[in-house]
């Protein structure tokens, strides 16, 4: 997951992102995250670290 937020970043150099760069799209993740909250609280907290996750990649990269 981190690899693809590194890849899907749109760097200020660059102006586009790695993606773009290598393959000339952005593929899709693989998941939506604004689904639902199910009924089990297991997958609910999963899907919480994911996001907090992506977050905090999103947050170090345009930090960096």
């Amino acid at each position: 997951m981190v690899e693809f937020q590194h890849n899907n970043h749109v760097y200020a150099s660059i102006q586009q992102t790695l993606f773009l760069l290598n393959i000339r799209h952005t593929p899709c993740m693989g998941f939506k995250p604004k689904q639902q909250p199910s009924r089990l609280e297991t997958v609910n907290e999963f899907t919480e670290q994911m996001k907090a996750a992506v977050e905090e990649t999103k947050f170090t990269i345009w930090k960096a």
